[in-house]
Order: structure tokens, then sequence, then C-alpha cells
């Protein structure tokens, strides 16, 4: 934990050279995550979408956060914005199939009725 509380603090530094660059940002809420810091990221991410509320970066923490709180409903609800504010980005299309697939609602089953959804084979993938 001790690491990732150091990577913040060097993620901040090169934030006070190079300001408001998103990957920076999404990396320092990455360790805050990692850390356990839940309520400083949930500070960290309600300031990322205060400057920007379609902040690709922002929202994929969010969806983090709420994954990590097991609250799957809004981790879907934030991965369905962030599909729409991205939707040529694999990673989200990909969480957001796996957690319907999770909860027995995936939509490409009812195109494919003869085999099994191909993404019930695969676990969960990390963000």
């Amino acid at each position: 934990m001790r690491k990732f509380l150091e990577a913040v603090n060097y993620y901040k530094e090169a934030l006070e050279i190079m300001p408001n660059l998103p990957v920076i940002e999404y990396k320092i809420g990455q360790a805050l995550l990692e850390a356990g810091k839940l309520e400083d990221l949930r500070k960290h991410i309600d300031q990322m979408l205060a400057a920007n509320s379609q902040n690709i970066f922002a929202l994929r923490l969010k969806a983090q956060y709420h994954l990590s709180l097991n609250q799957r409903q809004e981790a879907i609800d934030t991965l369905k914005i962030l599909v729409k504010a991205n939707p040529y980005a694999p990673t989200p299309q990909i969480l957001l199939s796996s957690l319907y697939l999770q909860e027995g609602n995936c939509p490409c089953r009812r195109s494919m009725r003869r085999k099994p959804c191909p993404r019930e084979i695969s676990p969960l993938p990390r963000m």
C-alpha cells in the first residue's frame, strides 16, 4: 500500500509540471484504488468530472470504484455512459458485457440461441 501512496505523490508532482494531463489523473486514481483509499478516490473522481463530465478516464475510474464497492448497477450505468462517450474503446464494452453475463442478462445471447456467448468463457477483466 505504501508504494501506491508514493506513486500518488510522484504523479501529483508530475501534474505540477504538466497540469491537466488526464492520463496522470487516471494513474493517481488507480494508485488510490490499489491503496484502498476509496474516499480519496471518490473525491478525486468528483474533481475530474467537475472539470469535464465526459472525461473517459474519470468515468472508467468511477466504474472501477463502484465495482470495488460491489455496486454493480452503478458500475453498469457508468459503463453505459462511458461506451456512449467513447464507443470504439473495447475495454468498457467487454467489462459491460461481462457484468451482464454474470447477471444472466447478456444482450448478445438473444441473437445466439444455438450456442453460448463466447464471452461466457472469459473471466471478468480488470481495468
